[in-house]
């Protein structure tokens, strides 16, 4: 039997994600998406377990969703890998990022 952990639906989704800080990346893809967090596919950089980023969600349609996230995963656990796998729990957004990112569910 499979504990399922996760609070909300996640969703597989392609979209760009542009790390504004600690570091720039702009060339990041996103695979999985709920109304809680997101999962990167392919960061350049590696981020500490427990640091919080700032995100742009750029989602199909032309909408953006920003807000703060906090690294709650990581892999490869290495800091010398090519690229790592981020999972993302999404922190401090705001009504109107949650009511574009409710949207996005909606026509998916």
């Amino acid at each position: 039997m499979v504990l399922e952990r996760r609070r909300s639906q996640r969703v597989k989704s392609f979209f760009s994600v542009i790390i504004h800080r600690p570091y720039y990346e702009k060339n990041v893809e996103a695979t999985y998406l709920s109304l809680e967090g997101v999962m990167i596919n392919n960061a350049q950089k590696y981020y500490d377990i427990s640091q919080i980023v700032y995100l742009e969600l750029v989602l199909l349609g032309g909408n953006s969703v920003s807000c703060e996230a906090k690294v709650v995963w990581v892999y490869p656990k290495s800091k010398n890998a090519s690229t790592y796998k981020l999972g993302l729990q999404f922190l401090n957004m705001d009504a109107s990022n949650k009511e574009k990112l409710k949207a996005y569910f909606a026509s998916i």
